[in-house]
């Protein structure tokens, strides 16, 4: 194992030490909160990886299709959707919509109504 030293201004490393009390429950070194941040945004990027392939898939496909009858929508882009509302969290559904408005694409959001 390699141990890889970085430096931070005290600022940002109380503001992560902080991160790390908040999202543990007993303390945890600043080393090991980072060293998940890190392992967590790759597997976060793999993920957009595979999510980006399967979208152009999906896109292709959807080029080849005359249309679907009588205008219903497709079931297979709706369950993926809601699938992975369900499981995404918040970081993770921020993630995507920077990638969106990044690529120039503004990212669905439900129409609240009032009532």
């Amino acid at each position: 194992m390699k141990v890889v030293s970085i430096r931070l201004s005290e600022a940002t490393a109380a503001r992560y030490q902080l991160m790390a009390d908040q999202v543990w429950p007993s303390s945890i070194p600043l080393s090991t909160y980072l060293k998940q941040r890190l392992e967590e945004g790759d597997a976060i990027a793999e993920q957009l990886a595979s999510l980006r392939l399967d979208v152009a898939d999906l896109a292709a496909a959807t080029k080849q299709r005359d249309g679907l009858p009588g205008g219903q929508p497709d079931a297979v882009a709706i369950e993926t959707l809601l699938l992975l509302r369900a499981v995404a969290n918040p970081r993770a559904v921020r993630i995507v919509h920077g990638e969106l408005q990044r690529l120039g694409i503004n990212p669905w959001q439900a129409i609240t109504r009032a009532g």
